[in-house]
């Protein structure tokens, strides 16, 4: 029997995930890869082939004005490409989620679609000084728990004297031991998308099915200097499973090079100046103290809107 030839390349939504919206439409992510595995090094000669072939087809298209296509090489391309995929076909189908499982995740994300298109507000898109209705996004969030947080810093300070001076921490506060310095932030979370650099459209179709799903974030580093403290963060690539639950879902990559939670700001600062937290460790004006062990925080995902 013939080995049928590879599929061709297409654009992959978020991590491991194919995406399919119309214009303006939500996005519904189908996994691709089973979870766990968006970030995988394939066979370096089957890598190298790949590589190979699409540099071939720029060729080809006329896009790459430096490459000259030889005589036969598209039909040397195919057959390698054909005879590597064969004999690394069941490490690569193990990667990959099965066809119940992107079935299950494509009907689950069009149920809950369908179940709110009644109550699905328009997009209101502002222009020049018109007001910003309800409906218009000021950011996509991971929404975490503030005593989570607290309690991460909590462990932090156990080993860094300075950042318990730095947080005052006490534990008569009225709360049950809450953190008592000034300026902490209320609503704790991680920005995944902000309206000053993504389209109303873009966070719409890029989070709309996230909305609501749970997801597990590791808190890795305290960053502190004397305006802004937050927590470094490393984003998942999928959303977390609950039991007897739908399947886990693809989560696109944060806008912010610095995934953060913002825990306190003052000193005359504000919330954005913690972006600039990792700039400012680099050149000696906040520090940085890695935990020993990454802490998990449980998050959900958010959109926040303009007030």
């Amino acid at each position: 029997s013939t080995t049928p030839p590879p599929p061709p390349v297409a654009g992959a939504e978020g991590a491991g995930g194919a995406g399919a919206g119309g214009a303006g439409g939500t996005v519904i992510r189908v996994p691709f890869f089973k979870p766990g595995e968006g970030d995988v090094e394939l066979p370096s000669e089957l890598d190298l082939a790949l590589r190979d072939a699409v540099k071939l087809q720029l060729a080809m298209d006329g896009r790459s004005k430096n490459s000259k296509v030889e005589d036969g090489e598209p039909a040397r391309t195919e057959e390698r490409l054909r005879s590597l995929v064969s004999e690394h076909r069941a490490y690569l189908e193990g990667l990959t989620a099965t066809l119940d499982e992107s079935q299950s995740a494509f009907l689950a994300q069009l149920g809950k679609m369908t179940a709110v298109l009644d109550s699905t507000p328009e997009v209101s898109v502002p222009v020049s000084n018109e007001k910003k209705g309800p409906s218009f996004i000021k950011y996509v969030s991971i929404d975490v728990d503030r005593r989570s947080v607290h309690d991460a810093l909590r462990d932090a300070a156990g080993a860094e004297k300075s950042l318990a001076d730095f947080l005052e921490l006490s534990d008569g506060s009225a709360d049950g031991g809450d953190i008592e310095k000034k300026g902490m932030v209320k609503q704790m979370h991680v920005t995944m998308a902000h309206h000053s650099s993504s389209s109303q459209i873009g966070m719409r179709s890029e989070f709309g099915t996230l909305i609501g799903s749970g997801v597990e974030i590791l808190a890795t580093a305290v960053l502190y200097g004397e305006r802004a403290a937050a927590l470094a963060i490393s984003v998942p690539r999928t959303t977390a499973v609950a039991e007897g639950g739908p399947l886990s879902l693809p989560v696109p990559y944060p806008s912010n090079d610095f995934p953060h939670v913002t825990v306190w700001y003052g000193n005359g600062g504000n919330a954005v100046e913690s972006n600039d937290l990792p700039r400012l460790v680099e050149a000696g004006g906040a520090k940085r103290l890695e935990l020993e062990e990454p802490v998990r925080l449980r998050g959900e995902f958010s959109f926040r809107m303009m007030d």
